[in-house]
């Protein structure tokens, strides 16, 4: 029994001597390479940045070892052109990681092909990366064109190609018909589709001429950039292209002999307008609040010239004023403040409200010879038609 009890007390002596060992070397950390931490001083990080492309885990490997090559990521409307570290290609076969390193996925973006089922325009390519502004086109006659689609039946809209797009597509336009009236023996346009971007009036309807366009048939049409209207049309009423902001230029008809009330006002991006010279009345703010508006030519023909017609039209710098005006209103001018007048009547014509130029705008006068003391307030057209103030 006494030996038995000798034996077990050596026994427990030589396992706590081991174990006494074993914490020694680990507290030194002279047999082992984990640090007080628990980190492993000898691993680095290799970090897999994709660029929005599909994730790879990082890798984590001894230093001064190979990363292994991870599967090729994949990103939507891009080729993969393979890693890169500091702007070099990197090489799974050659390079060696010392320290945590990031390498980056390169990608090329894919071009697409955007076609559209209208003969007038051509196919147009894309990426990935662009955003693309879609083309108009001149709406097919009595009709007006409110867009693209993507699909045949006309029920997804696409007004632009978004950044981040892909794939080959093929669009849609989508025309809708003019709504006409019938007014004794002709037809009027009477209503244009909210969402028109362009509208084609046509000369004649189910067999009679269109020579109206009634009040406020394009109005609230936003959208709208430009209106072919042909030469049969004699009347635009009240109102009927006001407010519409998108609209930069229109050509009205030699028929044309009235611009009624309010017709353009509001038009915002109007930046010219070609009047004919069978024009001869420019009606009460014909072209009010047309900020865009840079030229405008009168015709001879014109006699009269409404209230605020050209009221806030802060864009124009000169306008020249046919002699055969006889009718000038109220506020013709206001709030037009980088303009000079031209007038080709050598003094002001009494019928001229005294408040046509409330802003006290430069007005210069006609002489064809240079006046004895001009002051600067005289002109006259040079050899080449343009505008030469005496001095």
């Amino acid at each position: 029994m006494r030996n038995f009890k000798k034996i077990l007390f050596l026994a427990l002596c030589l396992a706590l001597m081991l174990t006494f060992i074993a914490c020694g070397d680990d507290e030194s950390g002279q047999s082992s390479s984990v640090s007080e931490s628990g980190k492993n001083e000898n691993a680095v990080t290799v970090k897999f940045d994709t660029q929005g492309g599909t994730q790879i885990d990082n890798a984590v490997i001894e230093k001064g070892e190979k990363v292994s090559k991870p599967n090729d990521p994949e990103k939507v409307g891009y080729t993969f052109d393979g890693w890169y570290a500091d702007g070099e290609k990197w090489s799974f076969d050659d390079n060696i990681v010392s320290t945590n390193t990031t390498i980056t996925a390169k990608w090329t973006p894919i071009e697409y092909t955007l076609t559209f089922d209208s003969a007038d325009i051509s196919p147009i390519t894309y990426t990935a990366e662009d955003t693309v502004s879609l083309p108009n086109i001149t709406a097919p006659s009595g009709c007006a064109f409110v867009g693209w689609f993507e699909d045949e039946e006309l029920t997804k809209p696409i007004p632009k190609i978004e950044k981040g797009s892909y794939g080959n597509k093929t669009l849609y336009a989508k025309n809708v018909p003019l709504i006409f009236v019938l007014k004794e023996d002709t037809y009027a346009l009477n209503r244009c589709d909210y969402s028109a971007i362009t509208a084609s009036i046509p000369s004649t309807y189910n067999g009679k001429s269109v020579t109206s366009i009634d009040e406020q048939a394009f109005n609230g049409c936003k959208n709208l950039t430009s209106v072919t209207i042909p030469d049969s049309v004699a009347v635009i009423g009240q109102w009927a292209f006001i407010n519409c902001i998108s609209l930069t230029s229109i050509d009205i008809p030699s028929g044309v002999k009235v611009i009624a009330q309010n017709t353009f006002r509001g038009c915002s991006k109007l930046e010219s307008v070609t009047i004919p010279n069978t024009m001869t009345s420019l009606s009460h703010f014909a072209f009010s609040g047309c900020s865009s508006l840079k030229s405008v030519t009168i015709p001879s023909s014109v006699t009269e010239i409404g209230w605020g017609a050209f009221g806030f039209c802060s864009s124009l710098e000169s306008i020249i004023i046919p002699s055969n005006v006889t009718e000038m209103g109220k506020d013709v001018f206001y709030g037009c403040k980088n303009l000079k007048i031209f007038c080709e009547a050598t003094i002001e014509p009494s019928e001229w409200v005294l408040s046509w130029n409330p802003d006290n705008l430069p007005v210069y006068w006609y002489s064809e010879i240079k006046p004895v003391t001009s002051g600067g307030n005289y002109w006259h057209y040079g050899t080449n038609g343009e505008i030469v103030v005496w001095e």
